[in-house]
């Protein structure tokens, strides 16, 4: 059985829907105390200036 995991925006989309008020940034912060899945974004690779001579 595979779950469904959504992230912190799409979260707040669906409270939103259920009639919640509050903004993202409140969503964001009871998203990450409770623990759930956070998307985290892969730093780009970024090429030094010495390599590129």
């Amino acid at each position: 059985m595979t779950r469904v995991r959504y992230g912190c925006r799409r979260v707040h989309v669906l409270l939103q829907r259920e009639g919640w008020t509050g903004n993202i940034k409140r969503t964001y912060r009871i998203y990450r105390d409770l623990g759930l899945q956070l998307r985290n974004k892969t730093p780009k690779r970024r090429v030094k200036a010495k390599l590129r001579g």
